[in-house]
Formats: structure tokens, C-alpha cells, sequence
């Protein structure tokens, strides 16, 4: 019963916090935590967020994910990229259909971290559109 009160008590507070804008990584790990104290009210689980951090496959699975990242920055800066974007532009007669294209084309490609290397040229098309 306490675990159905953390997970609604967590949804209620992750709301919330987002309605008042804080900052969406903030506002997760503050709806984490609530859900972990009502869950495991001992000092047990304090300790598993240790042990889960500091394990190898924690640390590879960051590199991993940092240096994807730095990919999609790369992409980003390539000038064969943005003539891609620039054509789709052409292409496409609606600002919100190259949005979606984008990750559908890098989605094609054969390589991991698909979304995180075409979500920097996303965001640049979504500053255009105020989004």
C-alpha cells in the first residue's frame, strides 16, 4: 500500500513541478527520491543509489551516452548535415514536417543514439519555430 501512495505521491509531485517550471531533470529526480522514501523508507535504498552509480556498467553506459552526444554535436557542425536540412526545408513546404523528418532520417541510419544525435538539429528548427 505505501508503494501505491510513493508512486502517486511521485506522479503528483512530478506535475507539479513541472506546472511551476522547474527545470524537468530537477523536477524528476525531486519525484525519485519521494518515490524511493515512501517505497523503501529505510536507509537501504540510499545505499542501492551508491552501489547502482558507482558500478562499471553505470559509468560505461555514461560514456556511452556523453560520447553520443558529442556525435550528434558533430553532425550538427557538419556542413553535409545542414545541407540536408536546407534541402528538406526546400522540400517540404511546412517547418513542423522537417521537424519530423529529421529523426526519421537519421533513424535509417545504421548506428545507435539515433534520437540524441538528430536532437540538436531538431532544436535548431524548433527555435525557428518558437517551440
Amino acid at each position: 500500500m505505501l508503494d501505491l501512495v510513493g508512486i502517486i505521491s511521485g506522479f503528483i509531485i512530478l506535475a507539479t513541478l513541472i506546472y511551476l517550471k522547474v527545470d524537468f531533470g530537477k523536477a524528476i529526480m525531486v519525484a525519485t527520491l519521494i518515490l524511493l522514501l515512501l517505497s523503501e523508507p529505510s536507509l537501504q535504498g540510499l545505499s542501492w543509489i551508491t552501489e547502482i552509480t558507482l558500478e562499471s556498467d553505470t559509468l560505461s553506459l555514461i560514456a556511452i551516452i556523453t560520447q553520443i552526444a558529442f556525435l550528434g554535436y558533430l553532425y550538427k557542425d557538419s556542413e553535409q548535415v545542414m545541407r540536408m536540412i536546407k534541402e528538406l526545408r526546400a522540400a517540404l513546404p511546412d517547418r513542423r514536417m522537417v521537424i519530423g523528418s529529421i529523426p526519421a532520417l537519421f533513424g535509417l541510419m545504421p548506428m545507435p543514439g539515433g534520437a540524441l544525435v538528430s536532437a540538436p538539429m531538431i532544436d535548431d528548427e524548433g527555435d525557428q519555430l518558437n517551440l
